[in-house]
């Protein structure tokens, strides 16, 4: 059951599953690779799910882009937005804004998995040495 409750809290939450997973005396592996999953499930939902939403409404249509330095920011954003974007502003709000920018799906969700796998490896390490493991 606490397994389902960090996952759950990483799904909603996003890096709140961490501390949950602690709190409820998961181990550390446990925790990283349940709060990782579950939070790697509401970004993937998101991204896909958002992209498909932009289809049926018609705003697939790629971000004009007047020169080559705003196309070369626009080509780079999934890469910042998925490895920044789960610190802050978190990882589902990281998402919705890579989408609503019209930001190539495949390419934010693969840099949205190093992000969060990278980022709650961070949470995970530093809150299992400040608890004593």
């Amino acid at each position: 059951m606490e397994y389902v409750v960090t996952f759950v809290a990483g799904l909603i939450g996003g890096g709140l599953a961490v501390p949950v997973g602690f709190a409820l005396g998961l181990p550390a592996m446990g925790t990283y690779l349940t709060a990782t999953a579950g939070s790697l499930t509401g970004a993937m939902i998101f991204v896909f799910g958002g992209d498909r939403l932009r289809s049926r409404l018609g705003r697939n249509r790629p971000v004009s882009t007047g020169s080559d330095r705003l196309q070369s920011i626009s080509q780079r954003g999934p890469v910042w937005l998925g490895l920044i974007g789960p610190t802050f502003p978190g990882v589902t709000v990281s998402a919705a804004l890579g989408i609503a920018a019209g930001m190539d799906r495949n390419s934010l969700a693969r840099w949205m998995v190093v992000g969060i796998a990278v980022l709650y490896a961070v949470y995970t390490l530093g809150l299992w040495l400040i608890v004593g493991g």
